[in-house]
């Protein structure tokens, strides 16, 4: 399972779709622009360069480090619809730029 921040979702094949932040909203006749990363995800275990042996987490397991590769980025003008129907939840902003890019979102 990804570990992700509150501005990513996973998506098929290993990427995940950071919203980086939104803009030019004016209240009258912009519904603004979301500029949003397709990240690859990559999970790295550690292991010690001297001895090789894999390096402990403190919990009985192995610690890792995580990556997120920006692989694409851009930016996308919302459509009314979608501006109207966000609130305290990101979600429909996911979903509006997942289905522009014609991404699938896990």
């Amino acid at each position: 399972m990804m570990q992700l921040e509150h501005n990513e979702r996973e998506c098929q094949g290993g990427k995940v779709l950071r919203l980086d932040y939104y803009e030019a909203y004016d209240f009258n006749s912009d519904y603004g622009h979301v500029h949003y990363t397709i990240c690859d995800y990559e999970v790295q275990l550690g292991f010690d360069e001297v001895t090789g042996d894999p390096i402990p987490d403190g919990n009985g397991g192995q610690a890792f480090t995580i990556f997120k590769w920006p692989r694409e980025s851009g930016s996308l003008e919302l459509d009314a619809a979608t501006c109207n129907s966000w609130g305290a939840d990101d979600q429909p902003i996911f979903n509006y730029v997942a289905q522009q890019l014609s991404i699938t979102l896990v």
